[in-house]
């Protein structure tokens, strides 16, 4: 990972203003008492210490850094990542698609690609998918495809990539054609142009089910859980609360 050069005379005025000496600092952000005092030399340090600092200080770490073409790509990446992810969410618990539909470039395109033996299904999203009105349809196909494979588990793991380049990874179970449970595997690779979705290619093959110890950012347990959450958030009567499981 390339290093960043930190504001030196920021980071030390800021941890003045919090009234810590260097060593506590070093302590509250997890890094040396060393590192603290490069940082406010202003020599380069890798990205993960400087976000420890920053955590340290309370700031974001973009507040403590000379703004590079490295950083201005990362946080570009990262704004992609939480209208993505937004919007997944809102698709996949509330069956509402606005998101995804406000985020698409005008000239989008939408490129399925499934490979998953005796699963017909799949049939139903593949192809290619131009402009809004493809989104539409993708859209519609996607909620169809819902339907035809079943209340199955799924996940989405963390994102990865990087600048206007989003991959997300993840699984869902499926019925296949002879009426067995199948994990599918799918791979999304999303390209932006200009804070928009300008190109979006989906491959789906078989899986093996949810990998261990892999960070996830949407899964069917978390969804159930916020569902149910919803739902007790607004009962105060534990008598209440009985009579709506019955």
């Amino acid at each position: 990972m390339p290093s960043l050069q930190p504001h030196g005379a920021k980071l030390a005025n800021l941890r003045r203003a919090l009234g810590l000496t260097q060593l506590e600092l070093a302590v509250r952000s997890g890094v040396s008492e060393r590192t603290i005092r490069n940082a406010e030399r202003g020599n380069p340090l890798k990205r993960s210490f400087l976000e420890f600092i920053a955590d340290g200080l309370g700031v974001p770490v973009t507040e403590i850094i000379i703004p590079c073409a490295e950083v201005d790509l990362h946080l570009r990446w990262k704004r992609h990542v939480e209208r993505l992810t937004a919007g997944l969410k809102r698709v996949a618990e509330q069956h509402d698609s606005s998101d995804l539909y406000d985020l698409a470039h005008r000239d989008i395109t939408m490129q399925i690609e499934t490979h998953l033996p005796n699963f017909s299904a799949g049939a139903i999203l593949r192809g290619e998918y131009r402009g809004i009105e493809g989104v539409q349809q993708f859209v519609e196909n996607g909620y169809r495809f819902w339907e035809v494979c079943g209340d199955g588990d799924y996940y989405v793991e963390a994102p990865t990539g990087g600048g206007d380049v989003v991959v997300m990874r993840g699984g869902q179970q499926v019925r296949l054609d002879d009426g067995r449970q199948q994990w599918m595997q799918f791979l999304y690779v999303f390209q932006f142009e200009q804070e928009r979705l300008l190109r979006m290619d989906e491959y789906l093959a078989p899986g093996h089910g949810r990998p261990a110890a892999t960070p996830l950012i949407l899964s069917s347990d978390q969804a159930q859980e916020r569902r149910f959450e919803s739902v007790a958030g607004g009962i105060s009567d534990p008598e209440q609360m009985s009579r709506s499981h019955c």
